[in-house]
C-alpha cells in the first residue's frame, strides 16, 4: 500500500513538473513574440514619420560610403538626421539632443535608388532586426521607400 502512494505520488510530481516546463515555456514564446510584434509596430511608425519628412524635403544629405547617417532640410526650416550608432537608431533635430528611436538593429543603412524613365529618385531605409531569441526562425528584414514630392534633390 505505501509503495502504490509513493508511486501515485512520484507520477503526479513529474506531470506537474511537465506542465510547469510547458507553461513556462509557452509563457517565453508569448514574450518574445509580444516584444518582436511591438518592435515591428514600432518600425512601421517611424518609417512612416520618415517617409513624411523625405516627402517635405527640401534638401537631403547622404554619405554613400557609410550609408549610416541622413541630414534632412524640411520646408519648415528644420534639420532632421537620422543614423545608426552600434545597435540603436537615432533622430536629432536641429542639432538638439540624440534621441534614440528603435533597438535591436542588426544593421541599418540609407540607400538612393535613382531611376531613369521617369527621372525619379528614391530613397529606402534598410532595416535588419536583431532577433529576441538566436534560434527563432522570424527574421524581421524591413525595406522602406520615400520619395520627395520635390525631385531637384
Amino acid at each position: 500500500m505505501l509503495f502504490q502512494y509513493l508511486l501515485y505520488i512520484s507520477i503526479l510530481f513529474i506531470l506537474v513538473e511537465s506542465a510547469t516546463r510547458y507553461y513556462s515555456a509557452a509563457d517565453m514564446q508569448s514574450r518574445m513574440m509580444s516584444r518582436s510584434a511591438d518592435n515591428l509596430m514600432k518600425c512601421i511608425r517611424i518609417g512612416e514619420r520618415w517617409r513624411n519628412e523625405i516627402r517635405g524635403a527640401t534638401q537631403i544629405d547622404w554619405s554613400e560610403e557609410t550609408n549610416h547617417a541622413m541630414k534632412i532640410h524640411t520646408q519648415s526650416g528644420q534639420t532632421v538626421v537620422y543614423f545608426f550608432s552600434g545597435e540603436y537608431l537615432f533622430r536629432q533635430v536641429d542639432g538638439g539632443a540624440e534621441i534614440r528611436i528603435l533597438d535591436w538593429v542588426k544593421n541599418g543603412a540609407f540607400y538612393r535608388d535613382d531611376y531613369e524613365s521617369p527621372a525619379l529618385t528614391a530613397w529606402r531605409l534598410e532595416l535588419d532586426m536583431k532577433e529576441f531569441r538566436p534560434a527563432t526562425l522570424n527574421r524581421q528584414n524591413i525595406s522602406m521607400t520615400a520619395v520627395p514630392r520635390r525631385q531637384s534633390l
